[in-house]
């Protein structure tokens, strides 16, 4: 019983430094860059592929001017309560045209120059599924119980 005890809290040491490791990863890709006016956003559809798989986080520079996009830029706007992400093909006096990638034709609406977030700076391809398991309750309540069980495997030890 006792080599069962060991090896169960020998298991879950590892389990939680394994753990611990992404989530200081996560912190580091997600809070970090706020301090820098860089927000973290998760992409949800192909509209910008392949230049942006979908499921990649995009940081958006939310400081940068609007003033200083051109064509070309990609930028991150608000469309009602949706976030989009999309390269600028032309500029006029009522703001940004705007195109996914993977799209044959431009989007329907202009973007008002008051609508734009700010500009994509860089992307990590596919981490944004990982990030959207880690939002997901159970992996959650899977972390709370690894960490609690560590606590009490320790506390435990000690008093041995």
């Amino acid at each position: 019983m006792t080599k069962l005890i060991k090896l169960c809290s020998k298991s879950l040491k590892i389990g939680v430094n394994i753990v611990s490791v992404f989530v200081i990863m996560a912190a580091i890709l997600f809070i970090g860059p706020i301090f820098l006016h860089i927000r973290p956003y998760i992409v949800l559809s192909g509209s910008m592929e392949p230049s942006i798989p979908t499921g990649s986080i995009v940081y958006i520079d939310t400081k940068f001017p609007a003033k200083n996009l051109q064509i070309g830029d990609t930028i991150a706007y608000q469309l009602e309560d949706i976030l989009v992400t999309h390269r600028i093909t032309e500029i006029n006096e009522k703001g940004f045209v705007t195109k996914g990638d993977a799209n044959n034709t431009t989007d329907f609406q202009t973007v008002p120059f008051e609508h734009v977030i700010g500009k994509m700076r860089f992307t990590i391809p596919y981490a944004g599924f990982f990030v959207e398991r880690i939002r997901n309750i159970y992996v959650y309540a899977a972390l709370v119980l690894f960490f609690l069980t560590e606590l009490y495997l320790t506390i435990h030890n000690k008093r041995k």
